[in-house]
């Protein structure tokens, strides 16, 4: 009886490694046929020189009188609303004005974790 029990467990342990032996040759076969094709050219077309964009042109007018501008239209229009105008961001100290220098800069109170 114990025979019998470890014979079918070592068939149950060959039977899937025998599955994978025959994928993995099946799988080498495949790629050994397609090794022998011959290769394939593919002609691309011509590369031009790149034109000036839209990107490339210049804005009219000057950004900063552009942004002002802006600022005072929100202004006009906040005041029109009845609503107040946000207060500036509370940063203080020798290291606010270079915390406020960085590009995305976002001001955080300091922290006394000591």
């Amino acid at each position: 009886m114990i025979a019998r029990r470890a014979a079918g467990g070592a068939r149950a342990v060959a039977q899937p490694i025998a599955q994978a032996i025959a994928r993995i040759v099946a799988l080498g076969a495949v790629i050994a046929a397609c090794a022998a094709q011959p290769a394939r050219s593919v002609e691309l077309p011509a590369a031009s020189a790149p034109g000036p964009g839209p990107e490339m042109t210049p804005m009219p007018g000057d950004p900063h009188a552009q942004i002002q501008q802006l600022d005072d239209q929100i202004t006009d229009e906040l005041a029109r609303g009845g609503v107040a105008p946000p207060a500036p961001a509370a940063c203080s100290g020798p290291g606010c004005a270079q915390a406020m220098s960085q590009p995305f800069a976002t001001p955080v109170a300091p922290s006394y974790d000591a």
